[in-house]
């Protein structure tokens, strides 16, 4: 927090479950704690605020933290997706909850940052059929040949579908970045990467 100057500002997050559930954050109602970390009792892999000094941040290893932000209107929001979650909508969720808050989706930018590879993303042949079908740009094949996502693909898509067009890829391959990176995929059992995002001070 004291390398993103964000010291004494209350940080959220929720219990995330691989859904497409987005909770609207209400400033009065954060859970009491200390302001490094303060995390509501709902499953749901994404949040929203408006006009706050709250920062939300949700965990991944290989799946794909997405934060967004409207910074014109003061609403931001952050995203936790991987496969399932992109299956279930969790990123048109995403833009329904930023609209709902305030937000234009034309105004809206989007970043996504570090998560497994289409490279390594190797799932059934069934799953890339039905990730695929509904987000073209998610099909892939591994390295080795096996059925794989592109799961990075599939979001921007998503966000392109929900008049979200303002979007960027910031990092490499989970799997692949030994020394920056958790990955489950790699690893097993392993620690998680933050995706962060808050308002500036005097928005």
């Amino acid at each position: 927090m004291a390398r993103l100057d964000l010291v004494g500002r209350p940080l959220v997050t929720v219990r995330q479950v691989h859904g497409a559930r987005v909770l609207t954050v209400v400033p009065g109602a954060v859970p009491p704690g200390p302001s490094e970390l303060r995390a509501f009792p709902v499953n749901a892999d994404g949040m929203v605020v408006r006009k706050s000094n709250i920062v939300l941040m949700v965990g991944v290893t290989d799946c794909a933290p997405v934060l967004l932000a409207d910074a014109g209107r003061g609403v931001i929001g952050a995203l936790h997706v991987g496969w399932r979650g992109l299956l279930r909508g969790a990123v048109e969720q995403m833009a329904v909850a930023m609209a709902r808050a305030g937000a234009r989706p034309s105004e809206i930018v989007a970043q996504i940052g570090p998560a497994i590879g289409s490279c390594c993303l190797t799932v059934g042949a069934d799953v890339r059929a039905a990730v695929s079908h509904r987000y073209s740009k998610a099909f892939a094949t591994s390295r080795q040949g096996d059925p794989a996502l592109d799961l990075r693909a599939g979001v921007i898509q998503a966000l392109s579908a929900s008049g979200i067009n303002q979007s960027r890829v910031v990092g490499g391959c989970t799997a692949h970045n030994a020394d920056e990176h958790f990955s489950a995929r790699r690893d097993g059992r392993t620690g998680v990467q933050a995706g962060v995002i808050a308002m500036r001070a005097g928005y």
